[in-house]
């Protein structure tokens, strides 16, 4: 009777192999029906400064399979590889940027790129999508514009009033104007003047306008007559003595004139007439030519410059320019001397030559106050500014600025030195860089059972004002991922797929990432974070009575797909997998305890 039922034992775990298998087929028969349906679109954008076009490109799984692996190029030389875990439903957008200065040449460029999506039964789907980019165009355009002329008028007294002569007729100049003109595709965005070449000088009109007024007068007046000196020399008085031996006496005449008057302005006099109503009486005088002794003389003296003082309004008080320097003159002078007994007893300037003429000095004196307002705010937002979030040489440079700032609005000296400063101290604020990174890790759970598959996100940030040239993702767990360029003040999100080891139940599994991030001018930022997980594995009796309901659920799963022809998930065929090989496991360690109580009976 044992024997029979050990035969009927052995018989039954045979059925159940089979039946397992035959599941498990009919399964993968099932799962192979799955669709596998992605959606691929694509937009653009144009960055602030006009440099990069960034295309992104949004994928959506529309299937039934989870998605592992993206792999993207295209017509550009871009490729790229990207590990992800895309479930059913879910999407994923792939930036790519594209320097706008490379296809200069054209108005627009086409981006054909091309996706090949990797499932997790690696069967493989592949998708293109097409995307028309307007681009930067830089070009240099002429135009000729007039150069009106100029009409000067002059005034010429010599021509009557309301007369007019046209000495020069105008003509306009010419000039070619060259600008800088901006498109975007078609559409110009920017025209900035770089060059004015003038090609004709225009030529100015010249007209005179007569101003002439012309009138005449007729003057009657007196005038007196003056007597006339006669002069005798006396030998028997010394020189210097004279005696008058008749006064004089003015006489008297009337005159009549006609007066020509221009403008006002008297142009000419003429006498008409003049007529004698008193005589005038000679005056009579002795000089004595009694000489001792004369001589002659002849010396230059110098003739000093006089200084000019102009107030200029362009220059700083206390500022002096000396425009012309002034030079002194001279004139040539003689003399006559007198002498008696050996003794000068006169001295006579007979005569005064000037030789050359003193130049004037002139002197331009700054009357403009300095304006050290624009100094002041610019030391007040530096001082103002975090230098903790900086590069330390970067900092010093500021510093040494901010130095000599304080140091010229202690003492300003000119508005020049002001300027200078103050510029020095914007450009040290402008040419602050600062390297700072930031990761973030977080996980879907905390709590988990051992062996089992987790989702960690992690969220790196260029926080600083540089661009990062090259950034490497690591863990601790053996992966890493180039991502390549990140620019200043961008994030980037990463999803990271764990399978947790089999440990001891309430031990904790710690996962390391770090973050390395590469600069263009060779400087290296780095930024960790980890996330842990708690391990809470169920208990055997627990964990049996699941797995027999995972077993009955299954079974039913596979019944329905068969009859309505719908996929199994590859969960599920796992998990058939397991439950045939403890099946096969328990069969024959039925039959072999069966077979031991035998031999022992025996």
């Amino acid at each position: 009777m044992k024997k029979k039922l050990n035969n009927i034992a052995f018989v039954l775990a045979i059925v159940m192999l089979v039946i397992t298998i035959n599941v498990s087929v009919n399964t993968h028969k099932v799962s192979a029906l799955a669709d596998y349906v992605t959606n691929l679109t694509g937009e653009t954008s144009v960055d602030a400064n006009q440099e990069f076009y960034t295309a992104t490109f949004n994928l959506q799984n529309l299937g039934d399979e989870n998605i592992n692996r993206i792999s993207i190029n295209d017509n550009q030389g871009t490729s790229q590889a990207i590990v992800v875990s895309l479930a059913p439903g879910e999407s994923f957008s792939i930036p790519v940027n594209y320097t706008l200065q490379a296809i200069k040449d054209y108005n627009y460029f086409d981006i054909q790129m091309n996706v090949s999506v990797t499932f997790d039964n690696d069967e493989v789907l592949n998708q293109t999508v097409s995307l028309s980019v307007p681009v930067i165009t830089i070009t240099e355009e002429e135009e000729n514009v007039d150069i009106p002329y100029t009409t000067i008028e002059t005034e010429d007294d010599t021509l009557d009033v309301g007369t007019t002569i046209v000495d020069q007729e105008g003509i306009n100049g010419e000039e070619i104007v060259t600008y800088k003109v901006t498109y975007l595709g078609d559409e110009i965005i920017s025209k900035e003047e770089i060059n004015r070449d003038r090609i004709i000088e225009p030529v100015d009109k010249i007209v005179r306008v007569g101003t002439k007024v012309i009138d005449v007068k007729t003057e009657t007046y007196t005038e007196e007559i003056p007597f006339n000196t006669e002069t005798i020399e006396d030998k028997t008085l010394d020189v210097g003595t004279t005696i008058v031996d008749q006064e004089g006496v003015v006489g008297e005449a009337t005159i009549t004139v006609e007066i020509t008057y221009e403008n006002g302005i008297e142009i000419s006099r003429k006498e008409i007439s003049r007529v004698t109503t008193k005589e005038p009486i000679d005056k009579i005088i002795r000089v004595g030519t009694k000489v001792i002794d004369v001589k002659t003389e002849t010396y230059t003296e110098e003739i000093p410059f006089n200084t000019e003082t102009i107030e200029d309004k362009t220059l700083d008080v206390g500022t002096t320019i000396v425009d012309q320097e002034g030079m002194a003159g001279e004139s040539t002078i003689t003399i006559e001397i007198t002498y008696e007994n050996g003794i000068e007893i006169s001295r006579k300037e007979i005569s005064r030559v000037t030789t050359k003429e003193p130049i004037d000095k002139i002197i331009r004196i700054g009357i403009k106050v300095i304006d050290v307002e624009p100094l002041k705010e610019m030391i007040n937002y530096a001082n103002l500014i975090d230098l903790s979030l900086y590069s330390t040489n970067t900092v010093q440079n500021l510093k040494i600025a901010l130095s000599k700032a304080n140091s010229v609005l202690a003492h300003p000296l000119s508005n020049d030195e002001i300027l200078d400063a103050t510029n020095n101290l914007r450009l040290a604020i402008n040419n602050l860089k600062s390297y700072k990174v930031n990761l973030e890790v977080r996980a879907d759970l905390q709590k988990v059972s051992a062996r089992t598959k987790v989702n960690v996100l992690a969220v790196f940030t260029n926080a600083g004002t540089e661009d990062i040239s090259n950034l490497v993702i690591t863990d601790s767990i053996g992966l890493e991922r180039n991502v390549g360029l990140v620019l200043a003040g961008e994030s980037k999100i990463f999803n990271l797929s764990y399978t947790l080891p089999a440990i001891l139940d309430g031990d904790t599994y710690v996962i390391d990432v770090n973050a390395i991030a590469t600069y263009a001018d060779g400087l290296i930022s780095n930024a960790s974070d980890q996330v842990s997980f708690e391990i809470t594995n169920i208990p055997s009796e627990e964990l049996e009575k699941e797995r027999n309901q995972d077993l009955i659920q299954n079974y039913e799963e596979v019944e329905k797909a068969e009859k309505h022809d719908l996929p199994v998930t590859g969960e599920h065929t796992n998990l058939y997998l397991v439950i045939t090989l403890c099946t096969v496991g328990l069969a024959l360690t039925l039959y072999r305890l069966n077979y031991k109580k035998r031999d022992a009976h025996r």
